[in-house]
């Protein structure tokens, strides 16, 4: 017994600070839970206000169409169309030369005021949306003048999807499974690969996560519901295109930034992308400067824009799509392999230091003792 009359094991277990950590009270708790529901709330709330302000009143802010004739022909049309800043007008010399910017998606409809009676050309594989508001601002205007107004689509929508929609719920599946799936790698093998070759085993199977996704996109499109338009080898690598992306662009976040990383992935893919997306159905140009400007930066139009290009009009207008998920792909590649391949040759340069000091210290007192 010690000498106060304690027993040894009550004064070891008093000065033993390894102990089990104090378990949170429950107003503790309570605290942290409102904390992240009223974050979560705010997110909530940031996703309506942000389709709302994307979507709710969509106008065209210049348009591209075209009017077909010769310069001395339409000069007035064109400088009447231009003035309202609705449209940029291009002029055409022949319905062919137009129907063939319409094909490449360089113009969203073309008129041709010559015909009797007069003919716009629209596209409604482009955007159901564009089509209708061309058909109203030009039949309108056509019938102010006490004239007809012939309507030809020249990329009409398949019977099969009247509305356009496979392939943008397409990209969303591909994009919520391409965080999703890089969120669910980052946590099982790591979200902060600590060498080249850990990275390469993420990449990997990140690259095969999206094959597998886009593969089973398009099984359910095709044979399954029997929508699917265009190559199907193309909306095919387009999809694992986009899934990677997304993927890439999630994982360089949480390696870079942990956690935070993660939440800032989810904010910029739902919170942001999605609405400037505009449901695959409001072009750029139909949204605001700053929305639209979004749309042309962000994975969710891009792959949207691109699938679209692939089913409908046999990949024309597509470069700039492929160019921001390539981007995306490439950067976040390029952010995981500096963080991975930095701090690696950080170590190894440290122990190759701490070699050499050994050496010449083992030399040293080798040198020393010869000597004596």
């Amino acid at each position: 017994m010690p000498p106060d009359g304690r027993d040894a094991t009550e004064g070891s277990a008093v000065t033993d600070s390894t102990g089990p950590t104090k378990t949170p009270t429950l107003a503790a708790r309570l605290v942290r839970l409102g904390v992240v529901l009223g974050f979560v709330v705010i997110l909530q709330a940031g996703l309506v206000a942000a389709f709302v302000t994307a979507t709710r009143a969509p106008a065209p802010h210049q348009l591209p169409v075209a009017v077909v004739g010769t310069p001395g022909e339409t000069a007035a049309l064109q400088s009447r169309l231009s003035s309202t800043g609705a449209f940029a007008v291009r002029l055409e010399p022949s319905v062919a030369a137009a129907q063939h910017a319409i094909r490449h998606q360089e113009v969203y409809g073309a008129l041709v005021p010559a015909g009797h009676p007069a003919t716009l050309l629209v596209a409604s594989a482009a955007s159901p949306l564009v089509a209708q508001v061309l058909t109203k601002a030009f039949t309108s205007a056509a019938q102010q003048g006490g004239s007809q107004l012939a309507i030809t689509d020249v990329a009409p929508l398949p019977a099969d999807d009247p509305r356009g929609v496979a392939g943008p719920y397409l990209v969303l599946g591909l994009l919520i499974g391409g965080y999703v799936g890089a969120m669910v790698i980052g946590r099982l093998i790591g979200m902060r690969s600590p060498s080249a070759r850990h990275l390469g085993l993420r990449l990997a199977v990140l690259a095969c996560y999206a094959v597998v996704a886009a593969a089973a996109g398009v099984i359910l499109l095709g044979p399954v519901l029997g929508v699917l338009h265009g190559s199907a080898l193309a909306i095919f690598a387009t999809g694992a295109l986009v899934a990677f992306a997304v993927g890439c662009f999630t994982a360089a976040l949480q390696t870079l930034l942990g956690l935070v990383g993660t939440l800032l992935s989810v904010v910029t893919l739902v919170l942001i992308g999605n609405p400037a997306a505009g449901g695959g159905q409001i072009p750029p140009a139909m949204m605001s400067p700053a929305w639209g400007w979004l749309a042309h930066v962000l994975p969710n139009p891009a792959g949207m824009t691109a699938i679209r290009g692939i089913e409908f009009f046999a990949g024309n207008g597509t470069g700039q799509a492929f160019a921001v998920l390539s981007v995306y792909a490439a950067a976040g590649i390029a952010v995981m392999l500096v963080l991975a391949v930095v701090p690696a040759g950080r170590k190894r340069g440290q122990a190759s230091a701490e070699r050499t000091e050994l050496a010449t210290d083992l030399a040293a007192e080798t040198g020393s003792g010869a000597m004596l």
